[in-house]
């Protein structure tokens, strides 16, 4: 998704008034967001709003929050109170301030970090269960014209954004990876198991308060399998900037967490079925994720050095795609993930992926 200009708060809280139906609206504090993005902590006299204006419209980022808030209506996540079209933008309700899981994973209290953990699950696991009857509402409030489900269309794209990089950097390549792909994903096509998600369940994307997590940022909302955000503590954080490894143990706990919590609605998550269903998300994801990576990694003239809050992209490339070589998946992919790694290994040397602060020795 590509950014444009900073959107003017003057005119965006003139339109975000008119659609609330208040006289006027006046900022708190200063702007918040990212490059996309622009957020602003509002009153109207009375009661506290945030407002999100999108500075690229065309990309339907607003579309995709506005039907994904109204479809989790409900589930501790903010409250839609108004969509506009132009400027592009969502009212919300203001939840507060707090930490998110990220500001705790890059702490230094290891058992805070996992109480911030655990709490995600739980959120994870109730949003699922709140939204498995719910995926046609995100539907009908998306409208006809865009995928209620996009990560078919990065599954389906992989293969040539694979080969033409193996052309352009003499990279190795497999046979049949369409072929490859579509048999590892056909578990996770069951739409009668589909769920509501933001689509980027990141460790940044939340906020913690009062022990309760709230699940944020609903611009790449879809509707998919939930193994799809469950192997987010597998990869872990595949679409995420801070996506330091967890010790194993803490993330099978909060992976527990998640399937006892969901599975008191939902208790296919507990069979063994679900086990297979998250190793099929865990290698798509590693693949899709190498991917996303991949162009600015092979970049000699880029910064891919890891920072002190996030891996770098080389690191990220190679945790990734070794993972993806030790799962269980056809021969020819998981071989094919490992001759990349090493490959790529050769070219870059070693880049081990580094434990979160909170949980380093």
């Amino acid at each position: 998704m590509t950014s444009g200009p900073a959107i003017d708060k003057g005119a965006a809280l003139e339109v975000a008034a008119r659609a609330l139906g208040v006289p006027r609206l006046r900022s708190i504090g200063r702007r918040f967001g990212g490059a996309r993005t622009d957020l602003w902590r509002v009153t109207d006299g009375a009661e506290q709003f945030v407002v999100k204006a999108y500075r690229d419209s065309e990309g339907h980022a607003w579309r995709r929050e506005g039907a994904g808030l109204a479809a989790v209506r409900g589930s501790g996540c903010p409250e839609l109170l108004a969509l506009v079209e132009e400027p592009a933008l969502v009212v919300m309700s203001d939840l507060g301030h707090g930490w998110s899981l990220a500001d705790h994973l890059l702490g230094r209290d290891p058992e805070a970090a996992a109480g911030a953990l655990r709490a995600w699950a739980v959120a994870l696991a109730h949003l699922h269960v709140h939204t498995t009857d719910r995926t046609e509402t995100f539907r009908a409030h998306l409208g006809d014209d865009l995928p209620g489900s996009v990560i078919a269309g990065e599954i389906a794209g992989l293969p040539q954004r694979l080969t033409g990089l193996a052309a352009e950097h003499d990279l190795p390549v497999v046979d049949d990876l369409a072929a490859l792909l579509v048999e590892v994903a056909a578990p996770l096509e069951r739409e009668e198991r589909w769920v509501v998600t933001p689509g980027d369940t990141c460790p940044d994307n939340n906020l913690l308060v009062d022990g309760v997590v709230h699940l944020l940022d609903f611009e790449f909302a879809e509707v998919r399998h939930p193994a799809w955000d469950a192997a987010y503590l597998t990869v872990p954080w595949p679409t995420c900037w801070c996506a330091w490894q967890v010790p194993q143990r803490r993330a099978e706990a909060a992976l527990a967490t998640y399937r006892t919590g969901a599975a008191a609605h939902l208790p296919w998550i507990a069979e063994p079925g679900f086990d297979d269903d998250l190793v099929a998300a865990t290698l798509l994801w590693c693949l899709i994720s190498s991917t996303m990576f991949l162009p600015g990694a092979l970049d000699d003239e880029a910064d891919n050095e890891d920072s002190a809050k996030r891996p770098g992209r080389r690191t990220m490339v190679l945790s990734r795609l070794e993972l993806a070589s030790r799962l269980r998946g056809p021969a020819a992919l998981t071989t094919y993930a490992g001759s990349l790694a090493a490959e790529l290994t050769r070219r870059w040397g070693p880049h081990p992926l580094r434990t979160a602060p909170a949980f380093a020795e």
